[in-house]
């Protein structure tokens, strides 16, 4: 019986965690915004639904999912501030 519940008790929370990264990913902007002649105000706005979801993510994450999330993040505002909508598709930094 013990088992059965620490088995139920571990697909519950592996269930929580998955929702928890689909959630994140789902609201992350599409990497095309970066070819968009916005500010940086209105780009962190795109971001922002992300940020809001950083406090569940920490709470489930590994120590590398949160230091994939920071390189990712990174680069969305490098591949920002190096591109525009005259940019190359594809360019380097996209």
């Amino acid at each position: 019986m013990f088992l059965g519940g620490f088995w139920a008790e571990s697909e519950r929370i592996l269930a929580e965690k998955r929702e928890a990264y689909l959630s994140f990913l789902s609201v992350l902007p599409p990497l095309n915004d970066t070819y968009q002649d916005t500010s940086e105000q209105e780009f962190c706005e795109t971001m922002r639904p992300a940020t809001e979801q950083l406090p569940k993510l920490i709470f489930y994450a590994d120590k590398l999912v949160m230091m994939a999330w920071g390189m990712l993040q990174k680069r969305y505002f490098e591949a920002h501030f190096e591109l525009s909508s005259s940019s190359q598709a594809l360019a380097p930094s996209y």
